[in-house]
């Protein structure tokens, strides 16, 4: 087991593994003003860290006063399952049989060496082995609102009720270091809320108080209280339909669908209850829409907003070849700008086309197999680097020109060919005719 020694009113504690046996020893070498006060201790299994045993009863030193060579005492811890109650009828290890019979035979505390500490018993350096009283104030009354079986995320409180007002509170969680203080000047009741109960919050509480004016007047420990969570139910909801909830022991819960289909679509929201509040149900939450792809549009083509910046000067544009360029051959369209290192925007029609950041001051976009519908009205602008949100005006615009030369041949050759039968008809009426002059 790991052992931890906690002392009220101090953040820090003392650990002492103990792997091979159920005792653990925390030395004070030297009893000084320090170490008075009030001491508990608790203890996890060293494989399993998970596990914690409640805290022990409190045990007090009361330093009454100081004088030279006082004997060092050593607290021994033992866990409940092995010692419940000292008296006569407990068994304790036998290597502590000195301790043991200080006390079964007279109750009290035996001085020098590693010693048993009865609870409330008190040191007193001039009298070591005497008993004395406990604590001065009765343990506080500890307990949970509205019920320490809590579903997670909901709120509780604890509350820490004395019996005189002006003390101060401090709240305990086994196996947690850290404590919670609440100052209450004018009443007896200390809450500590807890507005959304997590797994870390299950767990026991015990709590004490001391006197805002005299904090060395302490109350006993308080009764420990236990928080326990408990999981929710999940419930999916369709324009209202309900579909079968599912079990939860933490924050939230999947629904997987498969076989999505057209009726799937629509408005979805969810709600939740406790195990053992099953007729309590949450609010709605805000709904989410499903949307089926095969029941919705293809994305628009995307346009590009410009903002112009009227101090970069517009650049030029320009097309080659400059007559034209036959359907699926090669053409170019250069963009030049004043500025070097600038991105170039080239726009087809008014509509963005593409972009090139070229090393200097022109960007060349090549139309590799020119089709009919790269033919229409082009125009560019540009942005420097430092300044990407600012573009220039556009550039006058540019015409390029795809041709079909082959139809033209086509139309040419066949023009030809008229013109050469119609000669040809012309000469041989001609010569038909002189034929019959002759005659």
């Amino acid at each position: 087991m790991e052992f931890f020694l906690h002392k009220t009113g101090h953040p820090n504690l003392e650990v002492q593994s103990v792997p091979d046996g159920p005792v653990a020893e925390f030395p004070i070498p030297s009893v000084s003003r320090e170490d008075g006060g009030s001491y508990t201790c608790d203890y996890h299994s060293i494989t399993d860290q998970s596990r914690w045993s409640y805290p022990s009863d409190p045990v007090e030193i009361i330093v009454a006063g100081l004088l030279p060579n006082i004997p060092a005492l050593t607290l021994v811890l033992i866990p409940l399952r092995e010692l419940t109650q000292l008296g006569p009828s407990s068994r304790i290890p036998h290597s502590r049989s000195r301790s043991e019979k200080a006390l079964m035979d007279t109750g009290s505390i035996s001085t020098g060496g590693t010693d048993l500490i009865q609870p409330g018993a008190v040191l007193d350096p001039t009298h070591l082995g005497s008993k004395g009283p406990g604590r001065e104030y009765p343990k506080p009354t500890i307990w949970v609102s509205p019920s320490r079986v809590v579903a997670l995320g909901r709120s509780v409180t604890i509350r820490c009720e004395g019996l005189y007002p002006g003390m101060q509170f401090f709240l305990r969680k086994a196996g947690h270091p850290n404590l919670q203080v609440w100052t209450v000047p004018d009443g007896p009741v200390a809450e500590f809320p807890i507005p959304s109960v997590s797994r870390e919050d299950g767990g026991s509480y015990t709590c004490e108080y001391r006197s805002i004016t005299e904090p060395s007047r302490w109350s006993h420990l308080s009764d420990s209280v236990e928080i326990i969570h408990q999981g929710v139910w999940f419930v999916l909801n369709k324009e209202g339909r309900h579909f079968p909830p599912v079990d939860s022991d933490g924050l939230e819960a999947e629904f997987p669908i498969s076989n999505i289909h057209r009726d799937l679509g629509g408005s979805y929201s969810c709600s939740y209850h406790s195990k053992s509040e099953p007729f309590n149900v949450s609010d709605p939450s805000d709904p989410v829409e499903l949307v089926e792809p095969f029941i919705s549009s293809q994305p628009s083509d995307p346009v590009q907003l410009v903002v112009a910046e009227p101090s970069l000067p517009k650049p030029s544009i320009s097309v080659r070849p400059t007559r034209g360029v036959t359907l699926g051959g090669p053409a170019t369209i250069l963009c030049r700008a004043r500025s070097q290192n600038a991105t170039f925007l080239l726009y087809k029609d008014g509509r963005y086309w593409g972009r090139m950041a070229p090393a200097g001051d022109m960007a060349e976009f090549p139309v590799a197999g020119a089709r009919w519908e790269d033919a229409g009205s082009y125009s560019c602008s540009y942005h420097t680097t430092r300044e990407p949100v600012a573009v220039s005006h556009p550039s006058d615009p540019t015409r390029l020109v795809v041709r079909d030369y082959t139809q033209g041949n086509i139309v040419r050759l066949a023009l030809s060919t008229g013109v050469l039968l119609a000669l040809a008809l012309i000469l041989a009426e001609a010569a038909h005719g002189w034929r019959r002059g002759r005659r």
